[in-house]
């Protein structure tokens, strides 16, 4: 899921979506992406960059939170979600019973906002 809420700009845009890639690339299984601000858009199957939307839905505010909880409830169910996102966001209050990981893009983001229970990465575009 990438962050597409009025804090993310362009670029960190650009770095989230070469993260969803790479992300789905690593994984090759049915890896599903969507943009999320406080909803979340149409989730797609990603396998190469040609498979990122064109334009992104999004430019709002921001929950996280939902998202997470609309992709573990999504049919098939989500193993994993991962949340590519710059986290200025609130997050879920109790633990969701699959693995959660947040890429946190470097920069001007709250890397320190996730809970304890959420595994957080940084994404760096070097």
């Amino acid at each position: 899921m990438v962050d597409t809420s009025g804090s993310v700009s362009d670029r960190d845009l650009s770095i989230a979506a070469a993260a969803a890639v790479d992300c789905a690339r690593s994984y090759g299984a049915d890896v599903r992406l969507t943009g999320c601000d406080t909803r979340c858009g149409k989730w797609s199957r990603v396998r190469r960059a040609s498979d990122l939307p064109e334009t992104w839905v999004g430019g709002g505010g921001t929950d996280m939170a939902t998202g997470i909880h609309q992709a573990i409830d999504a049919h098939p169910r989500a193993a994993a979600v991962v949340v590519i996102t710059d986290g200025y966001t609130p997050w879920p209050v109790d633990p969701i019973r699959r693995p959660v990981v947040v890429a946190v893009i470097t920069g001007e983001s709250r890397h320190d906002s996730t809970p304890e229970w959420i595994d957080s990465v940084e994404v760096c575009d070097d």
